[in-house]
Formats: structure tokens, C-alpha cells, sequence
């Protein structure tokens, strides 16, 4: 999953994904798409934390999330 990031961007968790990972995405439990940078957001908090550490490798995370 090498082409998967994740960054803390103002308390929230920005991930790119390729489209065909999309439903990866989707499945976060609080989380909204941003057209304009083409990123998945979604707060910091607990159950999406959870989530992405459970779904994704640690190396797809920036060092801030």
C-alpha cells in the first residue's frame, strides 16, 4: 500500500488514495471527500484513528499523524 498517505492536516486526517482504494475510504466512520484537493478528510478522533490503524500500513503515515 505504498501509494496510500496520511497526513494531520489542522487536526484532521487527510488520505490520499489511488481510486481503486476508495472503498477504504468510505468505510472510515466519520470522514468527507474534498474535491478540490482530491483527499478523504476526517477528524481526529478516536474511532477514526482506530480505523486507519487497523486498515492501512504504519508506513503510509506521515510522522505528524
Amino acid at each position: 500500500m505504498n501509494d496510500v498517505r496520511i497526513e494531520l492536516i489542522k487536526n484532521k486526517f487527510a488520505v490520499e488514495t489511488p481510486p481503486h482504494m476508495a472503498g477504504l475510504c468510505r468505510a472510515i466512520p466519520n470522514r468527507r471527500w474534498n474535491g478540490k484537493t482530491r483527499v478523504w478528510m476526517a477528524a481526529n478522533i478516536r474511532g477514526n484513528r482506530q480505523y486507519l490503524m487497523d486498515t492501512f500500513d504504519r508506513e503510509n503515515f506521515t510522522n505528524e499523524a
